[in-house]
């Protein structure tokens, strides 16, 4: 039964993150209008220029959707370790195989809350 879960989950999964990767462009087009004259993307009708770090530069909305990725696969493996457990019936090795999917599931998500913060304050700072 793990099996076709994971057989179901997984195509879903990746295109998740695929649509994810896709709506930077998109965001970032809605923001800033592209002109021809000038060296850069001139963003909400002002002279800042759109750039690849800082707040709201194309690295940074990148890299934070990665991360999101990650955090959200990260959940996702959570609820899928927790299942493993309800359905183990007691049986040990099943047991300790769901605990550990879960702790390392867990283990994932802070590492990408942490990730997200360190990235946004170095990239902020460029």
């Amino acid at each position: 039964m793990l099996q076709t879960a994971q057989k179901l989950i997984k195509p879903k999964l990746y295109l998740l993150i695929g649509f994810l990767l896709f709506q930077v462009p998109r965001a970032q087009a809605a923001v800033c209008n592209l002109d021809s004259t000038t060296a850069g993307a001139d963003c909400a009708g002002t002279d800042i220029k759109a750039n690849l770090t800082g707040s709201g530069g194309i690295l940074t909305n990148v890299v934070n959707i990665l991360i999101a990725a990650a955090a959200i696969a990260s959940v996702i493996m959570i609820v899928i370790g927790g299942f493993r457990y309800i359905f183990s019936q007691g049986e040990e090795k099943a047991t300790k195989g769901a605990k550990d999917a879960i702790l390392y599931a867990v283990i994932g998500l802070v590492v990408s809350i942490l990730a997200f913060a360190i990235v946004n304050f170095v990239l902020g700072r460029l």
